[in-house]
């Protein structure tokens, strides 16, 4: 098949749960490109997250894998760089960039979802420097809840991030489930089917793939583009 639209994706070296979800919930004529940022020293575990400021310091260095391949787009597939990096890049060689933070944003504004709960595995800092971009987003983080996971991010259980969700939902808000590492599929649909009545309930990957797929739509191109232009 054709792809009539073609988007680089960044992601980090361990991170396979998105590469999973995207090419899963991404329409098949839109092509994805993906380059897997590898930091200069690997952290201890998970909750080592000084490959972030690394990250943060040599994202401009990432774009280069991603020329010559004639992109419409990249994202950058780690939610929690927004916590660290004070700027965010909006184009990287004439080409757009969206960061995850941002395609979630998109998300709960078309869902006019203004109130969240708010579920990740990050350090209880990151967690709260979230909270904070939220809020300043006009989006009010009404609980969070911190995931317990084995060794990695990708080892939280279904049933940690249902339980999880669960206790961060407030009536007339959404859930938002933070990390692009999660497997969070199944947690999803089983929590639809416990709170139908949430204005929404996504997650890191879910919000891209969202976002991605409504990327060829000049109109909603032009809203997204603006939105995030207004918010820097």
């Amino acid at each position: 098949m054709t792809k009539s639209f073609r988007v680089g994706v960044l992601t980090l070296w361990m991170n396979s749960a998105l590469e999973d979800d995207l090419i899963s919930l991404v329409r098949n004529d839109i092509g994805l490109h993906f380059h897997r940022f590898m930091p200069a020293k690997l952290p201890k575990d998970a909750n080592d997250e000084r490959y972030l400021h690394d990250l943060a310091r040599n994202i401009h260095s990432q774009f280069k894998y991603f020329s010559k391949l004639g992109l419409d787009h990249i994202v950058i597939g780690c939610t929690s760089l927004a916590t660290v990096m004070a700027q965010l890049p909006n184009t990287a060689e004439g080409v757009d960039i969206t960061f995850a933070f941002d395609a979630i944003l998109n998300q709960l504004k078309s869902a006019n979802c203004s109130q969240i709960g708010l579920v990740a595995p990050y350090s209880t800092s990151t967690i709260a420097e979230e909270k904070r971009l939220f809020n300043m987003e006009g989006v009010v983080v009404t609980d969070i809840a911190r995931l317990n996971y084995e060794n990695e991010f990708k080892d939280t259980t279904t049933e940690e991030i249902v339980s999880k969700a669960l206790c961060t939902y407030r009536q007339g808000g959404g859930i938002v489930i933070s990390c692009t590492a999660l497997n969070t599929g199944d947690a999803i649909n089983i929590l639809k089917l416990e709170l139908p009545e949430a204005k929404l309930i996504t997650s890191s990957n879910h919000a891209i793939a969202a976002f991605i797929n409504q990327l060829d739509d000049p109109i909603a191109l032009q809203q997204m583009t603006q939105g995030q232009q207004g918010d820097k």
